[in-house]
């Protein structure tokens, strides 16, 4: 809701681009990938999550994950990242059906590479939220727990005109 406000306000050109991190949280390895849209600072990010086998998901489950990112620019090639994202993913074992909420505040460093090219390391932490819901049963079970990750990624940008 904030980007999009920033975006009918802005007089700054979207500028467009992927990403890919790897990554370690309580849960397992992880890699996303994705797009964002970025004006002024302001990133919009969308994208799929992929968990390795790990000690919650006994599948390699795809989770749909958006973020939103403000870079904080303290030199010419260095930026400090603040913003937050949301993952939300599930998976059937039996006639049970897990879903899975994990939102999370995060910050981090992005380092300009080349022209097009920026590396990012980002440190995130939130509550996760497992809901798992058995048919045969009217309750529906929870789970909480604090997840906190690390990863490192690239972003690759498409507009010719920014820096």
């Amino acid at each position: 809701m904030v980007f999009f406000a920033i975006l009918l306000q802005s007089n700054g050109q979207p500028a467009f681009g992927l990403y890919g991190n790897a990554g370690l949280n309580r849960m397992g390895f992880l890699f996303d990938l994705g797009g964002q849209c970025e004006i002024k600072g302001h990133q919009m990010r969308a994208g799929v999550r992929i968990y390795g086998p790990n000690q919650v998901f006994e599948t390699t489950l795809p989770v749909a994950q958006l973020g939103y990112r403000y870079n904080h620019p303290l030199f010419k090639t260095f930026n400090l990242l603040s913003g937050i994202q949301f993952s939300y993913g599930q998976e059937k074992k039996g006639e049970v059906r897990f879903r899975f909420l994990d939102p999370q505040v995060e910050i981090g460093g992005q380092w300009q590479l080349g022209r097009k090219l920026k590396l990012a390391t980002v440190f995130s932490m939130g509550s996760a939220q497992i809901y798992a819901n058995n048919p045969t049963t009217p309750l529906t079970e929870h789970f909480y727990f604090l997840n906190y990750e690390f990863k490192i990624g690239l972003t690759y940008r498409f507009d010719r005109n920014h820096p």
